[in-house]
């Protein structure tokens, strides 16, 4: 608050309407409350608290079981799920003749070659890849790109 403001809030309060709130907020009778109204208060107050207290603990139990029954609802449904989309290729199928690290290097140069033409944004599933690999220079260029400038 600057000076200006200070000193506009000092004038309405020395202003005529404050000052007979004033006189009228010190006229009013002093009450003091009774001692069986304050015990009244002070058991009601502490029967709110004792139920308030109660809520937490219950959930402290709940809130785990609960977590604790969703993570087994999804592992039944992923465990007992029917017969859907089968992966192209399962461990089972796979000899242990390095049939798995070929496949495994198949499918990181497919995604790597989907990514560099996709880019970002395009689903890799949308992409076709091509058999046949592209020869290219030393400088990284191929002739189609040369073609092109």
């Amino acid at each position: 608050m600057n000076r200006d403001e200070k000193h506009l809030m000092d004038d309405r309060l020395q202003s005529a309407a404050q000052q007979a709130m004033r006189s009228v907020v010190k006229g009013l009778p002093e009450e003091t409350v009774s001692m069986t109204w304050r015990s009244e208060l002070n058991e009601r107050l502490l029967a709110e608290s004792a139920q308030r207290a109660r809520r937490p603990r219950v959930a402290w139990y709940m809130r785990p079981a609960l977590g604790l029954g969703l993570a087994g609802a999804l592992a039944v449904a992923v465990l007992l799920r029917g017969p859907g989309v089968s992966p192209t290729v399962s461990p089972n199928n796979l000899s242990s003749s390095g049939r798995l690290e070929a496949e495994l290097v198949s499918t990181h140069r497919q995604a790597s070659f989907a990514m560099d033409v996709a880019g970002v944004g395009v689903n890799p599933t949308e992409v076709s890849y091509d058999s046949t690999p592209v020869q290219r220079s030393s400088s990284g260029w191929t002739e189609e790109d040369l073609d092109t400038l």
